[in-house]
């Protein structure tokens, strides 16, 4: 065992202490096909020479998403150019936090953003966040939508998030992490496809607001995790012309649906009054329709001061399908106020990297009121470009400070394939999933006339 320096200051001669749970053995690896047992680390280490012994072992004990055998689980295998690139991003180190130790990152980030804008149809103007991870990007979406760091910001105890039960896990979380209590889960039109039905969640909408709700959120599924689900956005939008939403306007007043048409005045509401949202709504619903009534719909123009999440991490990728079928999931995500992306998911990029993009909030006034911070600790100006393209740091938006550059490996990939390559990864996807699940019926049917046979 190595000592301390002869002569150092403060020095100790003697072995380094070490816990006795690691000094006997390793720890097993579960699951894989052959026993192996990781070793512990030594005091004095194996040296640079056992890399690449190292290197063979973690091959030998991971999951090789690149296999020709490998099923489709929570990611995809990421393009050799990501690969590469990752490798590079993590020599290089540079952090999101400022500009002038990221130059080309921060201008990449703000290039993709208009990339990904422009490809769902959405103003190319529109700005967007990156973040570590998709759980990460949903958590920012919400917290914008709760008012951010607004001063303005109604109190969380009186807002009211509305989901579909086969929302992913992460909108649960951000909401315990918001401090934001009323969730109400809405059931799927049909259990089979996942979709939630839109005429419970207008009534659960309708009577959050009957009790006071300063701010509804609803927050719609581009691609479930479960089963690739994807919500009628363009109805999910169509709820706030219902509704008739109160302004953005601080204090912010609390609305009842008009009882006598859209000019009826404000009640208010004390904090004593505020009564916690249902945490469900019952299965059995008579009401199955997923379309709301022909005589309540409005022009989506009409829509103020409610917030809609789209949690796109999964279906966000559709940008880039040509397949008319599943361009046509990505209607009414122009109504959206923030849109969560994970490119990690489908476009072939490693962890983590996902985007939110906030299409509404296109005035960098009200943007950076809602998602800015002070970064006293920066000399740098916006102003200030230090000949690398000026602009502000990156990470004085959002809840993330350093960051590493992610979205570097995602865009050398894009740089490698261009949009038509992008596409056919996709779209190739699509088609390899359909004759799937088409040889998976046929097996069952076969199956079943076997049996009948028998």
């Amino acid at each position: 065992a190595p000592t301390s320096p002869p002569g150092a200051a403060g020095s100790v001669a003697g072995p380094l202490p070490v816990p006795s749970s690691i000094t006997h053995g390793g720890a097993h690896l579960a699951g894989s096909g052959t026993k192996f047992v990781v070793p512990p680390i030594s005091d004095s280490g194996r040296g640079l020479e056992a890399l690449p012994e190292l290197m063979a072992e973690m091959v030998d004990h991971s999951a090789k998403l690149s296999s020709p055998w490998a099923m489709g689980h929570m990611d995809t295998a990421p393009h050799p150019a990501a690969a590469l690139t990752d490798a590079l991003v993590s020599s290089l180190n540079n952090n999101l936090l400022f500009r002038e130790i990221s130059p080309l990152a921060s201008v990449v980030e703000e290039q993709l953003n208009a990339e990904f804008a422009t490809s769902l149809g959405l103003p190319p103007a529109t700005p967007g966040l990156w973040t570590s991870g998709g759980s990460l990007a949903n958590l920012t979406g919400l917290f914008a939508a709760a008012g951010g760091y607004a001063e303005d910001a109604p109190p969380r105890h009186e807002m009211v998030v509305v989901m579909g039960e086969r929302g992913h896990a992460s909108i649960g979380k951000a909401c315990r992490i918001l401090g934001l209590p009323n969730v109400v889960t809405v059931p799927p039109l049909d259990p089979g496809s996942g979709c939630v039905d839109v005429a419970q969640l207008d009534e659960a909408v309708a009577r959050a607001r009957a009790d006071g709700c300063a701010r509804p959120v609803v927050v719609g599924v581009l691609g479930g995790t479960v089963n690739g689900h994807v919500d009628d956005l363009s109805a999910l939008a169509e709820v706030w012309c219902v509704l008739g939403p109160p302004p953005r306007t601080a204090p912010l007043p609390i609305v009842a649906p008009p009882p006598h048409g859209p000019t009826a005045p404000p009640r208010r509401r004390t904090a004593a009054t505020v009564r916690p949202a249902p945490t469900s709504l019952p299965h059995d619903r008579q009401s199955r329709s997923n379309v709301l009534p022909h005589s309540t719909r409005c022009s989506p123009s009409q829509r103020h001061g409610a917030w809609l999440h789209v949690d796109a991490i999964w279906g966000g990728a559709l940008a880039y399908s040509a397949d008319p079928t599943c361009r046509a999931y990505l209607r009414g995500l122009e109504h959206a106020d923030s849109i969560a992306i994970g490119p990690q998911k489908w476009l072939f990029t490693p962890r983590l990297c996902a985007l939110t993009l906030f299409p509404k909030l296109l005035d960098p006034d009200e943007f950076d009121a809602i998602l800015a911070s002070a970064m006293p600790y920066s000399a740098k100006s916006d102003d200030d470009d230090g000949g690398e393209g000026g602009g502000a740091n990156r990470g004085m938006w959002g809840l993330q400070g350093s960051r590493r550059a992610d979205c570097l490996p995602l865009w050398a990939t894009m740089q490698v394939l261009g949009r038509r390559g992008v596409q056919e990864y996709v779209d190739g996807s699509i088609q390899l999933t359909r004759e799937l699940h088409a040889a998976v019926l046929n097996s069952a049917d076969e199956g079943t006339a076997r049996r009948g046979a028998q």
